[in-house]
Order: structure tokens, then C-alpha cells, then sequence
């Protein structure tokens, strides 16, 4: 096969670049995509916990259409807007972060019997998905992991070298 790079053939040549540029929109979009989906997840849990009462009942199939698909959609499409990969993967962090934090004083004034029969019907309203309902202090836990690893991405292209300090600002 004939070489455009050293070690790159001309096959990989006319892939690779789609999505290993540093502002690939595939790429971007496919993060996105995937990184969309456990916000679409807390997307439901929070919007259970505020309106569909899983205490008593299952969420119905619309109300999880609804959350948990349209949390999926909308994530996505925030996360992806006029994005390169790092800044997906901090938005997605920083989303994260917020969510958890939404989520963290609905389940803390949940007593514990209570939470594992929520967390059950949330199951059933997704059809059987994993999802357990964390604590309040595991969901603040999860939100303070969540900021220090979108500081963590933030910082690191600049700490590798691959950016100047002054202009770490993406």
C-alpha cells in the first residue's frame, strides 16, 4: 500500500482525519450522542421524582418517552452545539455535575424504604435498565467528582503542552 505518512497508508488517510482533526464535527457528534444517554437517565430520575409520584405507580411509557428520550435528545444537542471533542466531554462533566446536584435533595429527603421502592419503579418504567437511585450525599459525591474532572479537562491540553496557557480558554 502506498504511504501518505510515515506509518499512515492511504486508506487510513481518507478515514482518520474525519475524526482525529482536532475540531472533527463527527467525532463531536458521536461523543455527544453517547454522553447524552446518562443525561438522559438523570434527566428521568429528577422529572420522576419531581412529577410522576414513582412511589405510588410506574411512570407511565409517555412520561419515560418524554424524559428520558427528550433529556437524551436535548443533552445531546447542547452538548454537541458548535463543539470540538474537549469541549463535549467538558460540557457533558459540567452537565453531569448539574444534574447530580438537581437530583441530590429529591432522593436525600427520601427515608431509606422509600428509596428502594422508587428505585424500583423506575426500573419498571424503563423496562427493566439499570438504574439505582443514589443517596443524597452519593449524588453530591458524584457532582463534586464530575466538576474536579471538568477542571481536570480543561486544564490538561494546556498542562501537556498541547496549547499555550493564555489561550486555555475554549
Amino acid at each position: 500500500m502506498e504511504q501518505v505518512q510515515p506509518g499512515i497508508t492511504r486508506a487510513a488517510a481518507c478515514v482518520v482525519p474525519v475524526v482525529a482533526t482536532r475540531s472533527s464535527p463527527v467525532a463531536a457528534g458521536v461523543v455527544a450522542f453517547v454522553l447524552g444517554l446518562p443525561a438522559g437517565l438523570l434527566a428521568y430520575a429528577t422529572a420522576a421524582l419531581l412529577f410522576a409520584q414513582p412511589g405510588l405507580r410506574s411512570p407511565d411509557t409517555s412520561f419515560v418517552v418524554v424524559s428520558f428520550v427528550g433529556g437524551w435528545a436535548v443533552a445531546a444537542a447542547v452538548l454537541a452545539w458548535r463543539a470540538t471533542l474537549v469541549r463535549v466531554i467538558r460540557r457533558a462533566l459540567l452537565l453531569g455535575a448539574v444534574q447530580w446536584l438537581l437530583l441530590a435533595p429529591l432522593v436525600n429527603r427520601l427515608q431509606p424504604h422509600e428509596a428502594s421502592r422508587v428505585g424500583d419503579m423506575l426500573r419498571v418504567g424503563l423496562r427493566g435498565l439499570p438504574l439505582r437511585l443514589p443517596g443524597g450525599g452519593q449524588a453530591l459525591l458524584l457532582a463534586t467528582g464530575c466538576l474536579v474532572a471538568a477542571i481536570i479537562v480543561a486544564a490538561l491540553p494546556a498542562v501537556l503542552g498541547a496549547r499555550p496557557a493564555d489561550a486555555a480558554r475554549d
